[in-house]
């Protein structure tokens, strides 16, 4: 990791907002779970005028009511993804797509990874708007999908072993540094 971060030291003198920090707030839908408030912050660096790396954290809960199968779900989503950004649009509107990878942590009374807790590999791609409301903000809007692997749930003695399917929209503000 420290390699990583004495490589990214020329980018980051050279390129002007050669850091991002992202915070967003919006809503969630995963696979059989109702839709509920997801939160994301993300720090990135430009590798290139169009190309960016980031870290990404998202949180969501994990609720359902009536389940036939598993009745009554209070758990939550965490992800901690390693991010490739490329903006198609560059000005006062942008857009962009991405990909990412990195673990999830699934917690609560009736979900949990199938290792009682420990992280899963998960899978993310996402496209967003940019708005720019000033030299070092900016405005954004993201469409995010998550995979989440292995995931175990047991609740109501139903047990099942799949992956789930997060979608999520979000707003918020990108301040460039």
């Amino acid at each position: 990791m420290r390699l990583l971060a004495l490589a990214a030291l020329p980018v980051l003198t050279t390129s002007a907002h050669a850091l991002t920090l992202d915070v967003q707030g919006g809503f969630g839908k995963a696979s059989r779970f109702d839709n509920d408030g997801t939160y994301a912050a993300s720090l990135g660096f430009a590798l290139t005028d169009e190309l960016s790396l980031g870290a990404t954290y998202l949180y969501s809960n994990l609720d359902t009511t009536g389940d036939a199968v598993f009745g009554n779900v209070n758990s939550s989503l965490q992800t901690y993804t390693l991010d490739l950004t490329y903006d198609l649009a560059r000005g006062g509107l942008g857009t962009f797509v991405g990909v990412g990878a990195g673990q999830a942590k699934l917690s609560g009374s009736d979900i949990d990874s199938t290792q009682n807790g420990i992280e899963e590999f998960c899978a993310a791609a996402f496209v967003g708007i940019r708005f720019e409301v000033s030299q070092n903000v900016d405005f954004t809007l993201t469409a995010r999908y998550t995979r989440v692997f292995n995931v175990y749930e047991n609740a109501n003695g139903a047990a099942s072993d799949q992956d789930i399917s997060h979608w999520s929209g979000l707003a918020g503000l990108r301040f460039k540094f």
